[in-house]
């Protein structure tokens, strides 16, 4: 909004804060908070809602209206494991590694469940005047004492002013742990314990709800959290999570059960029974349903995917040439289209063309040495 208001008034002068940029400090807790989730919280999964793009998100509106986020509820049987990893590294896949974000960790501190859920990410940092390298340990602690004094710290004043840095609350109660999988990253824990190693409260432990078997979602409060969710967003939630975690597979075919009656034409449910149908062997009723899905706009990475190894599997090797060529029109920067291109290319032995989409993808995605020793091998028989 900030950029078309100026292009189309571009000598427009105002006398007070622009009113097309949102400030965050005026909003409630959740709004706020709900910006820095866009980026700063994870899960097993986000979904984009029906119809929405990730530009359709405006600052100031909830975040779930734009985007859900997903994540496998822990079970009570699992409170001693992630106790226990809460003192270690965090390790990519552990079950620990979803709760590793900021929004997350900061409503599972009792600081967040004290406020009411008044606490805001902007009540610490100020995007616009982060502190020095020099002044944050005092900056952060000055954020502290807005609701805390020295005299609530049960460690002695003076044995926190011989530590280095001295009386570094954030030290103490928000440690740093290397990011998953991440090298030489470190990452400051928003859950602010009392000492490291404090085990997880019980409000950790939420459980799925009749709507949602077998998952949580993470943003769905305020007058949301009494509204359906929609089921397209579910499925998508639960392809995605099912993929990884088998056991929410069959809440997946029971809600595509039901959608194949209720939205039969709806692209993203034609395209979810076409890859249903590949795995059940249907290869023909796979072509049916992905060419009914493609006309209904499912001009999904995926589609294309799965279309084109439905075709290989019946022997229509040209067919699928052609449906992956245009996935790589519509999806340029899909390295699992491109690769299977390149295939059906060697399997019809048109191998110019073979050569010159192998050359296109390694020149995208250099990093992928697998498919640059292939390119090696191939210069090397023709010099």
């Amino acid at each position: 909004m900030h950029v078309a208001a100026l292009t189309k008034h571009p000598n427009r002068k105002y006398g007070k804060a622009d009113p097309t940029i949102v400030n965050p400090a005026r909003l409630s807790a959740r709004l706020a908070n709900d910006v820095c989730m866009l980026c700063h919280q994870g899960g097993q999964t986000y979904v984009l809602q029906p119809g929405k793009t990730l530009l359709d998100f405006r600052p100031g509106t909830p975040l779930y209206q734009t985007l859900a986020l997903f994540k496998v509820p822990l079970t009570i049987d699992q409170r001693a494991e992630l106790n226990r990893l809460e003192s270690l590294p965090p390790v990519r896949g552990s079950i620990v590694a979803p709760l590793w974000w900021k929004n997350l960790n900061l409503q599972m501190s009792r600081c967040f469940h004290d406020s009411n859920g008044e606490l805001k990410c902007i009540g610490c940092h100020v995007i616009h005047h982060s502190p020095t390298q020099a002044n944050k340990v005092e900056y952060y602690r000055e954020r502290c004492f807005t609701c805390h004094n020295n005299e609530n710290c049960k460690v002695a004043l003076a044995e926190r002013l011989r530590q280095n840095p001295p009386n570094n609350c954030v030290g103490c109660h928000m440690p740093k742990k290397p990011v998953a999988g991440i090298p030489h990253s470190d990452d400051t824990s928003h859950r602010i314990v009392r000492q490291v190693g404090q085990p997880y409260p019980d409000y950790a432990f939420n459980q799925p709800t009749a709507d949602l078997p077998g998952l949580v979602c993470i943003n769905r409060e305020g007058e949301d959290a009494n509204r359906a969710i929609p089921p397209l967003t579910k499925l998508r939630a639960y392809a995605e999570v099912s993929a990884k975690d088998p056991s929410l597979t069959r809440y997946y075919y029971e809600l595509l059960d039901q959608l194949r009656t209720s939205m039969p034409d709806d692209p993203s449910v034609l395209a979810a029974l076409g890859r249903k149908a590949i795995t059940e062997r249907d290869n023909a009723k796979a072509v049916e349903y992905l060419t009914r899905a493609l006309q209904k706009g499912a001009n999904f990475e995926a589609t294309y995917i799965d279309f084109g190894e439905a075709l290989a599997n019946l022997g229509r090797i040209e067919d699928s040439a052609r449906v992956l060529q245009q996935g790589v029109d519509t999806w340029p920067f899909s390295s699992d289209i491109q690769k299977a291109l390149i295939l059906r290319y060697v399997t019809l032995k048109q191998f110019q063309q073979a050569d010159k989409a192998l050359k296109r993808y390694v020149a995208l995605f250099p990093e992928d040495t697998f498919m640059r020793g292939v390119m090696a091998k191939v210069e090397a028989r023709n010099p």
